[in-house]
């Protein structure tokens, strides 16, 4: 009985064991010749600097451990922009390869990013395509395409985290220190055209930025030329708490921050900017073109806009300026807590173009 309780147990241990072993080893089919971008998919438009100009920058990946990078070719461009640089980045910073007129590298490298600064002029408009080549030493290539698009508008990356109101204890209340007035400062550049005689000094508006108000600041004489929304919240349904983008010179908006946010200052509407909104849905809002944005200038604002328009989550709101500019707003996202928190509810996210 021992032998055989020994011979079982050798036939487990062998089962045991056997099942264990490695499958037989493969080599990873890795491609050891990769060329990429490093540019963000969703990279945003280049806003151009209407009187300086600007520089962007394209970065692009490329590897060849077997057979190193020995070439970098830019061709196939729709445009002759200037190119500032084209700088071999990760490489011995003691030792960084120089390209040659035909883009040849003083010294061949394993891996690598380029590094291509484009010069965008004011006047540019439209987009920017062209084809990047790497070459390695057996002569093997990579091609890959790069495109940027140059805007008429500015877009500033600051979000307007506007709100009317908020409930507490499941009571609606309206703040008068809410931020509920929206709208944009812009900055100006004087340069000098020398082309004439005498000398003429321009002024051109070089750059925005976001403004949130409350009532009371809203309607000072410094602030109320750059407020162009009201952000009123219908809390009377406590569940949907519904929120309009409303022109500041409605008769109506001075009784409702009287009434409901207990403004005590003047508020005088007549005074304020009147303005109409044309809700344009949910468009690409990011990648606007100069074409798109251009369009929407044409729009029939005085006919189709309106006064007061609900908002929607996801959709972007078109107007115009006092200077006959098209402005967007591009409603992001709202914030709604629980009518048992006392904090400022909803609140709703706005990002902003406006037109050179």
């Amino acid at each position: 009985m021992k032998s055989h309780t020994i011979y079982i147990c050798f036939i487990l241990i062998g089962w045991l064991f056997g099942s264990c072993q490695p499958d037989k080893f493969e080599p990873s089919n890795h491609e050891s010749f990769v060329f990429f971008s490093l540019d963000s998919k969703e990279n945003p438009p280049l806003s151009v600097h209407p009187v300086n100009g600007v520089n962007k920058t394209l970065a692009v990946f490329a590897s060849s451990p077997n057979e190193k990078i020995v070439q970098f070719i830019v061709s196939d461009t729709n445009h002759p922009l200037e190119f500032v640089s084209i700088t071999p980045r990760m490489v011995d910073p003691d030792d960084t390869p120089i390209l040659d007129e035909e883009g040849r590298l003083s010294r061949p490298v394993s891996t690598v990013v380029f590094e291509v600064v484009v010069r965008v002029p004011p006047n540019f408009l439209g987009s920017y395509e062209a084809k990047f080549t790497v070459v390695n030493g057996k002569g093997e290539r990579k091609e890959l395409p790069v495109r940027f698009e140059a805007v008429n508008y500015f877009m500033p990356t600051t979000a307007l985290a506007a709100y009317n109101g908020q409930t507490q204890n499941s009571n609606r209340l309206y703040l008068p220190t809410a931020n509920c007035f929206l709208g944009f400062t812009r900055f100006y550049t004087y340069p000098v055209d020398n082309s004439v005689d005498p000398p003429r000094i321009d002024t051109v508006n070089t750059s925005i930025t976001p403004i949130l108000r409350t009532p009371s600041t809203a309607i000072t004489a410094a602030s109320r030329p750059h407020v162009y929304a009201h952000l009123f919240t219908d809390l009377t349904d406590l569940d949907n708490r519904t929120m309009y983008l409303v022109s500041p010179d409605e008769p109506w908006v001075a009784d409702s921050l009287r009434s409901l946010n207990k403004i005590t200052a003047n508020y005088q509407p007549h005074l304020m900017n009147r303005v109409r909104y044309i809700d344009l849905g949910a468009i690409d809002f990011i990648n606007l073109t100069s074409a798109q944005m251009n369009e929407i200038s044409l729009l029939p604002f005085e006919t189709e806009g309106k006064e007061m328009v609900k908002l929607t989550m996801g959709h972007s709101y078109a107007f115009k300026t006092t200077e006959g500019k098209t402005a967007i707003l591009y409603l992001k996202k709202v914030v709604a807590y629980d009518s048992y928190y006392s904090i400022a509810s909803p609140t709703a996210y706005f990002h902003l173009k406006v037109e050179h």
